[in-house]
């Protein structure tokens, strides 16, 4: 379940895959390591771009502190989840922005 969304088996699969092959948080440079979780990120979300749910390019690693801020930035500001506003947040937190 993401956020009142149901995921398929192929949805898992492909955060799953991005999650085993992943080393650092894709904002923060930090390694993943006891103490920081990697979650996976949607970048178009699966509300706005469905048919992107399992696109592999469509999926971020990030750290789960950062990943719950972003989410609550984007509520606190009335935005959409977007590759757009993930970059706006980004600039603003001053967070890496080349992924």
């Amino acid at each position: 379940m993401l956020r009142g969304i149901e995921l398929d088996k192929e949805q898992i699969q492909a955060m799953q895959y991005v999650k085993k092959n992943s080393k650092h948080c894709a904002l923060t440079l930090k390694p993943f390591q006891k103490g920081i979780k990697c979650h996976i990120h949607h970048i178009e979300g699966v509300s706005e771009r469905p048919d992107l749910a399992t696109n592999v390019k469509n999926l971020l690693p990030l750290c789960e502190d950062v990943h719950t801020e972003y989410h609550q930035w984007v509520i606190s500001n009335q935005k959409s989840v977007t590759r757009a506003t993930l970059k706006h947040f980004a600039k603003e937190k001053k967070y890496e922005t080349n992924w």
